[in-house]
């Protein structure tokens, strides 16, 4: 299966200008009007927030959409808050040191949310990452249902994945929710400046 993939895929920052301009097909995730983000943009944050800086420069929080940076590590999550505490981002970021997955649980949470991008070191296989596929479709539809758009983006490592099985069944699990998925056209393998094993990417659109 996996070598019907895109092999040879983008690098890290140009995944993420790919999901920007994904955003910016759509008319109700943006807006034309301002060039910018209408509904908040959810992502574990990581170091420095990358994805922030380029949403800054990009101009992409001018209008009502924020992004909100989750991590699980305090340090990070400070650092984020101090780097970005300038007038320049000030309203444009939130911040949460809370599980994104246990936050997604929330029924409440994040009602704005327009993108989530679950940029993540696990695995493509095993029961985990299964259980939490279950809750990011329930999270993802639900905000369909409520904004009429959605966008989610799934970004997983194949270390030790058998490019057979366990990308099989990832494939599986993801059509469980979603039936007409397509993992040969929707599947991007790219490598990270700096990372020994490549991720598996794929940018899901729910009424896009």
């Amino acid at each position: 299966m996996i070598s019907d993939f895109t092999a040879a895929g983008p690098a890290k920052q140009e995944t993420r200008v790919g999901t920007l301009e994904m955003v910016q097909e759509s008319s109700i995730l943006w807006s034309a009007r301002h060039q910018a983000l209408r509904y908040d943009w959810v992502e574990l944050a990581g170091k420095q927030a990358p994805t922030l800086q380029m949403l800054l420069a990009e101009g992409a929080l001018t209008g009502s959409g924020q992004f909100v940076g989750v991590d699980l590590d305090k340090d990070i999550i400070a650092e984020c808050a101090e780097v970005f505490s300038a007038e320049t981002a000030a309203g444009q970021c939130d911040w949460s040191t809370r599980n994104l997955i246990t936050l997604l649980r929330d029924q409440d949470a994040l009602p704005r949310t327009g993108v989530l991008v679950y940029d993540s070191c696990e695995c493509a296989r095993g029961k985990a990452i299964q259980r939490n596929l279950d809750v990011l479709f329930d999270f993802a539809k639900r905000q369909e249902e409520q904004l009429g758009q959605f966008l989610l983006v799934l970004n997983v490592s194949l270390f030790r994945v058998n490019r057979d099985r366990h990308v099989r069944e990832y494939v599986e699990a993801i059509q469980r929710h979603l039936p007409w998925f397509d993992a040969v056209g929707d599947f991007h393998v790219y490598q990270s400046e700096g990372r020994a094993n490549p991720m598996l990417l794929c940018r899901i659109g729910l009424g896009l």
